[in-house]
């Protein structure tokens, strides 16, 4: 069994598709999704840390169905189950029949120790810190997170905490396998 890691997939997003260097967003997904089954096996587990998609939930959750793994998701600021929506407990049970856990936080132990994982960091966006009320404080525990869309796989906070970005912007758009994410953390 192996785990991985992956965020702001932004399944069916034409901006997302384009920067990304596809022409449109079924070529985006379809090549996501043939990533996936190349490295994701039946008894694999993969932690979706935010920002599946705008809009189009029910669809993206169906095609989610088909693809392999136990599937865990951190809530990002684009996803409809995150309290940021304004109906999101309406759409949250949704969420819960593709997903085993559904959480707007999570905490997993690696080979290196306790790790937190969010959709935000602890430090960092496109400019000022936005949904500061959502995101972890930071008290020096190693943190996952998407949200950025950068190059960046590893930064340290001010304090000097390491965040590992593992959206498919900073890692050529694969899925994170966990031995890398320890390496990272270890190094």
């Amino acid at each position: 069994m192996n785990t991985f890691f992956t965020s702001d997939v932004h399944f069916g997003h034409k901006h997302v598709a384009r920067t990304r260097g596809y022409t449109t967003p079924a070529e985006h997904d379809a090549a996501l999704a043939q990533t996936w089954r190349e490295q994701v096996g039946r008894g694999d587990d993969v932690f979706v840390l935010g920002d599946l998609t705008v809009g189009r939930q029910q669809a993206v959750l169906e095609w989610l169905d088909e693809l392999p793994g136990t599937k865990h998701l951190i809530l990002g600021n684009h996803d409809d189950g995150h309290p940021l929506m304004r109906s999101y407990r309406s759409r949250f049970a949704r969420l819960t029949q593709t997903f085993a856990t559904v959480g707007t936080v999570g905490v997993i132990r690696l080979s290196v120790g306790k790790v937190f994982l969010s959709h935000f960091p602890y430090e960092g966006d496109h400019g000022p810190d936005r949904y500061v009320e959502h995101r972890l404080r930071d008290q020096g525990v190693p943190l996952l997170h998407g949200h950025t869309h950068g190059p960046e796989r590893a930064t340290l906070t001010s304090k000097g905490t390491v965040q590992v970005h593992v959206g498919l912007d900073a890692w050529g758009g694969r899925l994170v396998d966990q031995r890398e994410i320890e390496v990272l953390l270890a190094g």
